[in-house]
Formats: structure tokens, C-alpha cells, sequence
């Protein structure tokens, strides 16, 4: 393959994907030339995979978290260093709206997110906008890199709904929360709420496996629901937390099973955040939500601060390990689809290496 040529995981098709050479980027004035060093497979990616996204339309580069290293940069406002490490923002926003001017870039009218609107990271290299680009230490490269984008959509959410602000906690409302899904956003979130300080973190999931993976990141209480209605869930986080139940919860699946589980999770006056995105819309008991005057509210994505936070976090040791993540060449990458769809609870997470 010549200088001039890259290789690309290519989605061509509900349950296809193919690897080919394809021509390596050239950046456009303020942009850089990322070698892409490591690229997670995430669920919506699968959803993509199998067909059922409403938002992505073979064929399609996918991959949005990762991280690599500055090639070259093109006229940049920032002195790039060639072979930098950097994490890279999933999406390139308009940086002038309102709400790019105060960092919720994640619901700018007009964002260009990858591996929905723009090519992904499913290849070697990436031309990308210099502002979307977050310089990393050495040691996040490789797979501890490629979670600085779900680490963010965590930081978000557990910030929203356990956090009165950027730096402290509530006093009264985030000393107990529920995670309802122990995938990596829901591992992520269980993680930065135990480096910020919540004292009790529950987690729920339907897969055995899962939640050892959360045992061994610190989390002490965990509940499987096999076999378990939602309100059987929430009887025994009452039997965990006491009467009052969960102060705060995450939901972090996205089916109408677990936002049933999350309402019968939280006690008066507690917070919902909602993450998961896996079902339009649901059934759920908001008479419940209302009595109880439980507060509800919604993330999407990552913010720029959140980004940074998540460096940080990842920096301090923040996550104790990274057992619970695989990784496999690029090349293998159609085969790992197939087996993350076909066999979910084989793998956690998983990493592709270009």
C-alpha cells in the first residue's frame, strides 16, 4: 500500500463491513492529520451494524471514540507538534451558536457528528478540525485513550444528576446512586461518581458478568435482574439503601424494561438522569415520579468540559483497571461486530487497533 493510501473499515450493509484501501486524508486549512491509534466500539455503532439506527445509512465509516496522534497540521492556530497525542471531540460543531459560546456544543443545531453525518474513526487516519482536538499524556494512549469521549457522556450525566455544580456535591441528594445498566457508559458513570465522592453506587444490570466487572472497578452493591420485574428492582435497592430508597439514578440502557426499573429505583425528592437511547418511547409510571417530586432530566453526549474532565479523571487514576477491555486489530474488525451482536456478554468493550 502506498504513502498515499490508508486502510478503512467500511459498514456497507445491515450486518456487512468490509476492509479496503481507501485514499489517506489530506487536512484542509485548520485542521490535523490524525494516525489513529485506538477506536471503541460503541452500542449505537452496533445498532448502525445491524440495521436498525434511524440516523446512519450505509455505507458508512463508523467509529466516534478515540484517540491517536498529530501527523501534520495545516495552517493551525496551535502550534502541533508532529506525533502528539490526542482524544479527539465525536463531533465537529459550528463553534459560533449560543450554544457552542457556552460549551454545549453537544446540542448545536448544526453538528456534523462521526459515524453519523461524517466518516469515522474505522481507519487509519483522520482529517479533523484542530478545535475538536484535546491533547492527552502518553500513558492514555492505546484503549484507555478511545474512553475519553464515553467517559465525558458519563461525566455529563452523573454531573447533571448527582452535582449542584461543576465542583461540589448535592449534600442531600447524591450521597446513594442507582446505575441501571453496567455496559461501559453505565460502568463509566459508576466509576466517576466514586472519584467525586458518592459514597453509595448501585448497580444494576441483567448480566452477571458485567456487574463483577463493576465489583472489581470499586462498586460494592450490585443487583441482577434476571428474572426480576421492575418493581421487584426497586424493592431491593430499598432493602440496600433503606426505606427512602435512591437519592439519584442513571439510566443508562435505553429500554422501556429499565426506565421502569429507574422509576421504581428513586425515592422522594431524587433524580433521574436519562442516558440510555436505545428505545423511542416508553411506558412508564410518571404518576409515581410526580408524587414522589422526582426530578428528571436528559444528557446527550459529551461537553468540551466534559472531554477535559475526563482526561483528567483518566489521568488520576480515576479507573483502576482496564481488564474488562479487549482489543483486536482493525483488520478483524467485521468479525468483532458480528460477535459483539452476535454474543453480547462475551466482550464488555471492545477496542479496534488500525
Amino acid at each position: 500500500m502506498s504513502d498515499s493510501m490508508m486502510q478503512v473499515l467500511e459498514w456497507t450493509g445491515p450486518g456487512k463491513m468490509r476492509i479496503h484501501d481507501a485514499p489517506k486524508p489530506t487536512p484542509d486549512p485548520g485542521q490535523i492529520l490524525v494516525q489513529v491509534d485506538a477506536v471503541g466500539v460503541c452500542g449505537s455503532e452496533l445498532e448502525a451494524y445491524t440495521g436498525a439506527s434511524i440516523n446512519r445509512f450505509p455505507p458508512l465509516v463508523l467509529g466516534h471514540e478515540l484517540c491517536g496522534r498529530v501527523v501534520e497540521a495545516n495552517e493551525c492556530q496551535k502550534p502541533w507538534e508532529p506525533g502528539a497525542p490526542v482524544a479527539l471531540y465525536p463531533m465537529v460543531p459550528c463553534f459560533e451558536c449560543e450554544f457552542c459560546l457556552n460549551e454545549n456544543a453537544q446540542v448545536c443545531p448544526q453538528r456534523k457528528v462521526f459515524s453519523i453525518h461524517l466518516p469515522g474513526a474505522n481507519a487509519q487516519f483522520m482529517a479533523v478540525d484542530e478545535r475538536i482536538a484535546y491533547e492527552i499524556p502518553e500513558t492514555l494512549l492505546g484503549p484507555a485513550g478511545s474512553l475519553v469521549e464515553p467517559f465525558g457522556t458519563s461525566i455529563q450525566s452523573v454531573k447533571f444528576t448527582c452535582l449542584d455544580s461543576e465542583s461540589s456535591l448535592l449534600e442531600n441528594i447524591a450521597r446513594s446512586l442507582v446505575v441501571i445498566g453496567a455496559g461501559p457508559i453505565g460502568l463509566l458513570a459508576m466509576v466517576y461518581a466514586l472519584y467525586r465522592g458518592v459514597s453509595r453506587v448501585v448497580a444494576v444490570d441483567l448480566v452477571e458478568s458485567r456487574l463483577d466487572v463493576a465489583r472489581s472497578l470499586g462498586v460494592t452493591d450490585c443487583i441482577c435482574t434476571r428474572g426480576l420485574n421492575p418493581e421487584q428492582v426497586g424493592q431491593i435497592v430499598r432493602e440496600i439503601l433503606g426505606e427512602r430508597k435512591a437519592e439519584t439514578v442513571i439510566e443508562a440502557v435505553g429500554l422501556e424494561v429499565t426506565r421502569q426499573m429507574a422509576i421504581a429505583s428513586v425515592g422522594q425528592l431524587g433524580r433521574i438522569g436519562w442516558l440510555g437511547l436505545h428505545t423511542a418511547v416508553t411506558s412508564a409510571d410518571f404518576s409515581h415520579m410526580v408524587r414522589q417530586q422526582v426530578t428528571s432530566v436528559g444528557t446527550y453526549s459529551a461537553r468540551p468540559s466534559d472531554v477535559r474532565d475526563a482526561i483528567e479523571a483518566l489521568s488520576d487514576g480515576a479507573l483502576r483497571h482496564l481488564d474488562w477491555i479487549q482489543s483486536y486489530p482493525l483488520t478483524e474488525g467485521a468479525d468483532v461486530y458480528r460477535m459483539l451482536v452476535e454474543s453480547p456478554d462475551q466482550v464488555t468493550k471492545a477496542v479496534l487497533r488500525p
